[in-house]
């Protein structure tokens, strides 16, 4: 079924997408004031250091920072959630280097060698 499809798709299998693509997607599901608006080139690249579908980066990263919206985001650069125990999230989630892009390519990078690279290897 097409929900299987989905729940066991593998993250590193997709077609590519241009940049302008990718800002059309994230304009038509984004909220107004997100950050990523515009910024489909990061997810982009980041998908290009780490082999995931740029659409599935964006998801991860829309999820956890409430499309970039979050103090953790903001302040931390840390657009994943990384670190950020639910008994103290803002102090407990790591920072990454300054800027969007940082956090979000640094982040993807961060999860391809922590989790699908690892033995936790999401694609099971």
């Amino acid at each position: 079924t097409d929900k299987n499809q989905i729940v066991h798709q593998n993250l590193k299998s997709f077609s590519r997408l241009s940049v302008n693509e990718m800002n059309a997607w994230i304009s038509s599901k984004a909220p107004s004031n997100s950050p990523f608006i515009g910024n489909g080139a990061v997810f982009i690249q980041a998908s290009e250091e780490t082999g995931y579908d740029p659409r599935y980066i964006l998801a991860h990263a829309a999820l956890e920072s409430n499309w970039g919206r979050s103090n953790i985001a903001k302040k931390k650069n840390n657009y994943f959630g990384i670190g950020a125990f639910d008994s103290s999230p803002y102090q407990s989630a790591y920072s990454f280097n300054s800027g969007l892009a940082a956090g979000i390519i640094e982040g993807a990078k961060w999860i391809e060698r922590n989790y699908y690279s690892s033995s936790y290897y999401c694609n099971k």
